[in-house]
């Protein structure tokens, strides 16, 4: 669908003929099921058919063709490879170049599709998957035949190819299981070296147990120019003087860039992500965050560099164990210090089309996605001045929701908001706007006015509560406060009926996996709705990937 429109342009999407295919994609793409007895929310169900249609194909291969076994007798050998392994053997090593392509942050599919690498981990661990099950496939016949030969010893003391062989599986053992959700939520760190150290083990084995059989050499080719074509992105890295100051919950990092070097951080989309590494400060890994800002140019004061100019990339960065609180600790200790950083990116962020042509704007941030609605609210903030200069009276609106448990979040979200705003003309925001922030404080009743985290002179200050949802908003600095969960699926269901049929709704997600399970059933429910040809308005939605912005 993304190469369709690339090629005839976003136009397309208005055509009467394509908007009954647009949502059923859309549907396949957002429908999602969630096990509340297992705390599991499923892959949309385009996913989980791709994943059902590569089984039955895996299966169908390896087990369909007859037979499994040569007709072996004590005295007649049709060859020492059963045709049950030679055919998974194969096929597990035809699933390489397409792990190695699904596992790095720049590749070839995203550039086709637009769809961020993150995305595209739930095709890497399941082609892993697949690759691990025929490995086995492919390991057990042997082992079965030489038993019944009686020579399994033998081939295990003398043969390069068995214990080659068990040492990759052992290593792709590793990969596999180690890479399950529980395991990387407990120590990140650990993982990813681990998971680093196995793959080179696996490949390097791997490679060994092939022996340049036949067209063996040819996969490992594939994968080696895959990975080391993406690798030469993934080092283009900057590395970046810091200002690190923490407000209020957040730790802020400020980026500062020199513009006249060459760079890829200007054009910046909203809601990218960056992989950080921080000197002195588990140096030997990357982290991924949001960057809360879109280019901006600005004097570099207090310094030697007359004339020159910067970008400031601000990073908000919530402590959440481990890196983060150790950051977060050193930068209480020493604040206002500079660090050596080293980045990589951008990658992901909402594209920017669907912003531009957005009639209305819904953003739904939980906890820590505070920071990231900020560079999405800036660009609507500086679309609605561009059409205000151009004349323009039917002006797009915006909504954001966040949810959180911390009234200091709220309050700082508040102040964070009112520091955007006043960047712009005061005739823009004293005009009735279209722009509506909606704080939800998810933990207390209202009587909570007070948290004992809050330093006196943020107790102080006074945060309005609106009593009445469907209130008149303008642009303000005051942003309206409820108590309780926001209802998501009624908020996306009124946002979506209340439009005309051209107007187009976009629902921009960063939240805990229990929002989004609401925000992908509403809009999965509109797209049903349009193909019952009962829906007015096209609704798209971007799912933000919630683990950059811990």
């Amino acid at each position: 669908m993304n190469l369709m429109f690339k090629a005839f342009g976003r136009r397309t999407q208005t055509s009467p003929v394509l908007k009954k295919p647009l949502a059923a994609w859309r549907l396949l793409s957002y429908r999602g099921y969630h096990i509340k007895a297992l705390g599991w929310s499923s892959p949309p169900l385009g996913v989980m058919l791709l994943g059902l249609i590569g089984t039955i194909f895996f299966f169908a291969m390896t087990f369909g063709p007859r037979p499994y076994y040569w007709p072996h007798t004590r005295k007649i050998s049709y060859g020492n490879s059963p045709p049950l392994a030679t055919r998974a053997g194969w096929m597990s090593l035809a699933c390489l170049p397409f792990v190695m392509a699904s596992s790095t942050k720049v590749n070839l599919i995203t550039v086709l599709t637009s769809v961020s690498h993150e995305r595209l981990q739930v095709f890497h661990r399941w082609i892993a998957y697949a690759m691990y099950v025929l490995a086995l496939i492919h390991t057990l016949p042997f082992i079965v035949f030489h038993i019944w030969k009686g020579d399994m010893v033998l081939q295990w003391n003398t043969s390069v190819v068995y214990w080659t062989g068990v040492v990759a599986l052992l290593g792709q053992t590793w990969l596999t299981f180690a890479s399950f959700g529980p395991f990387r939520k407990w120590s990140y760190e650990f993982f990813k070296i681990s998971h680093i150290i196995a793959a080179v083990v696996f490949v390097v084995f791997f490679f060994i147990h092939c022996d340049f059989r036949l067209s063996s050499w040819d996969y490992f080719i594939a994968s080696a120019v895959i990975y080391f074509v993406a690798s030469l992105h993934r080092w283009d890295g900057r590395f970046c003087c810091s200002t690190l100051a923490p407000p209020c919950l957040f730790c802020q990092v400020a980026l500062l860039k020199f513009m006249h070097r060459p760079t890829r951080w200007y054009g910046l989309q909203a809601s990218t992500a960056s992989f950080a590494s921080f000197a002195s400060a588990h140096a030997s890994t990357t982290h991924p965050f949001t960057i809360c800002s879109l280019p901006t140019i600005c004097s570099l004061p207090n310094t030697n560099t007359k004339g020159k100019i910067t970008s400031v990339l601000t990073f908000y960065i919530r402590p959440q164990g481990g890196f983060t609180t150790h950051l977060a600790n050193h930068v209480a200790a020493n604040p206002g210090f500079n660090m050596t950083v080293v980045l990589e990116g951008p990658y992901g962020g909402v594209d920017c089309t669907h912003l531009e042509v957005s009639t209305k704007l819904l953003v739904i941030a939980g906890g820590s996605g505070a920071g990231w609605t900020l560079p999405l609210v800036e660009h609507f903030l500086r679309r609605v001045e561009r059409l205000q200069s151009q004349q323009q009276k039917n002006l797009p609106s915006m909504t954001v929701i966040l949810a959180t448990r911390d009234r200091a979040s709220c309050i700082w979200y508040h102040e964070a908001i009112k520091d955007l705003l006043d960047r712009y003309p005061t005739s823009f925001r004293t005009s009735p706007s279209c722009l509506d922030i909606r704080t939800y404080y998810t933990s207390a009743g209202k009587g909570d006015l007070d948290t004992p985290s809050l330093s006196p002179s943020m107790q102080q200050q006074e945060v309005k509560v609106y009593p009445n949802e469907h209130a008149k908003s303008r642009m303000s600095s005051e942003t309206r406060l409820y108590y309780g969960r926001p209802d998501l699926m009624r908020i996306i269901a009124t946002d979506s009926t209340s439009n005309g049929d051209r107007e187009k709704v976009g629902v921009v997600v960063c939240c805990p996996a229990s929002m989004q399970q609401d925000v992908r059933t509403a809009v999965a429910d509109e797209q049903q709705r349009i193909l019952q040809g009962v829906g007015r308005s096209e609704v798209y939605m971007h799912m933000e990937h919630f683990s950059w912005v811990q």
